[in-house]
């Protein structure tokens, strides 16, 4: 689960980060920590993604937040789930560059999981997976990571890369691999939409081949998720 502090996709100064810091946030921040506990099962929850960036509103590079800021909204964030006995959560940490968001990252004993994702474009640079997760395993050592993925492209460099980054993902004994169906924008043309889709479909294939389990499927849904541990 993820928890985002914006309306209907929009910023404003009572979701930047030191506003979150002060406690103008608190009364939802309660309400998310009190419903999650009562639900009670294991929950892996991101709070904060892609801080490190300044397209999101809580951001610690722009609509008033600095990179320290980061660190004390998440230490904020969790001293309110603490209290309202949340521990059924695993706080995991999503920055959108994890190998170079240590000026963002809370300290470690406060981080569970590092999330990693990687989205890729036709015609733009893709990741090389095991290179960027040995890259993250040198900032984040000892931490589990779950991988998300999606992929839109040529279907011989979508299925290699998809290859490439299920078999880092198993080697560095990720705890869990999602990947996407309908790529990271819910407003896209259904022509988009069917790019994205026919890459979720060839991951699919590939886990499959993989031996990985896939724990559920169908285009219908937002996204899909294998084990790879």
């Amino acid at each position: 689960m993820t928890l985002v502090f914006t309306h209907n996709g929009k910023s404003s100064l009572g979701f930047a980060l030191p506003a979150i810091v002060n406690s103008v946030q608190d009364t939802a921040i309660r309400r998310w920590a009190k419903e999650i506990a009562k639900w009670g099962h294991p929950l892996y929850l991101t709070v904060l993604p892609s801080v490190d960036r300044n397209y999101v509103a809580s951001s610690a590079v722009a609509n008033g937040g600095v990179p320290p800021d980061s660190a004390r909204a998440w230490a904020h964030i969790r001293r309110i789930f603490d209290h309202a006995h949340a521990d059924n959560v695993a706080w995991t940490w999503q920055p959108a560059a994890p190998s170079d968001g240590t000026r963002y990252r809370p300290s470690t004993d406060q981080i569970d999981v590092v999330a990693v994702t990687w989205v890729q474009y036709p015609g733009t640079q893709w990741v090389i997976p095991n290179e960027e997760l040995d890259r993250i395993q040198l900032a984040y050592p000892h931490k589990p990571l779950l991988v998300t993925l999606a992929a839109a492209g040529d279907p011989n460099q979508v299925g290699a890369w998809i290859g490439a980054a299920v078999s880092a993902a198993k080697s560095y004994q990720a705890i869990g691999l999602v990947y996407q169906t309908d790529g990271p924008d819910p407003y896209a043309a259904r022509q988009e939409l069917a790019a994205w889709r026919a890459g979720a479909y060839l991951t699919a294939q590939i886990l499959g081949e993989q031996g990985v389990k896939t724990l559920s499927s169908g285009a219908s849904s937002p996204e899909n998720c294998g084990a790879v541990s």
